[in-house]
């Protein structure tokens, strides 16, 4: 299987006032296509802000450290500036099936009614 995701040495700190905080500290792994990956650990463990290095979404104290590195099907993506890394990570449906109304105003893709007759907001 070809390799969509590969995650090598990933390492997310934080400054704050206390001094520098090691949240994420050499993280590595990869996901191929077709596989079901989930990332279990306890509380506190850096789960969340793992995912949020992936995607570009840290605090603006947060910052993904030198060395590491994150590939989308095999183009490097720490270090491309917030909009591009946006662009890039955004989920593409390939197999034709319906998914989300992505031309839709955030917070308005599901206009269903609720069960009083009202559409949700």
């Amino acid at each position: 299987m070809t390799e969509l995701l590969k995650v090598d040495n990933l390492r997310t700190y934080f400054e704050t006032e206390r001094g520098t905080v090691k949240s994420v500290d050499g993280i590595s792994f990869e996901v191929r296509k077709g596989e079901i990956f989930g990332l279990v650990g306890e509380s506190g463990s850096g789960k969340s802000i793992t995912g949020f290095s992936l995607i570009g979404l840290l605090d603006a104290n947060g910052k993904v450290q030198p060395g590491s590195s994150v590939k989308l099907e095999g183009r490097e993506i720490v270090g491309l500036p917030d909009a591009g890394a946006a662009q890039d990570t955004r989920p593409r449906h390939r197999d034709g099936l319906p998914g989300p109304d992505d031309d839709a105003e955030p917070g308005h893709q599901d206009r269903r009614p609720d069960r009083h007759g009202d559409p949700r907001p």
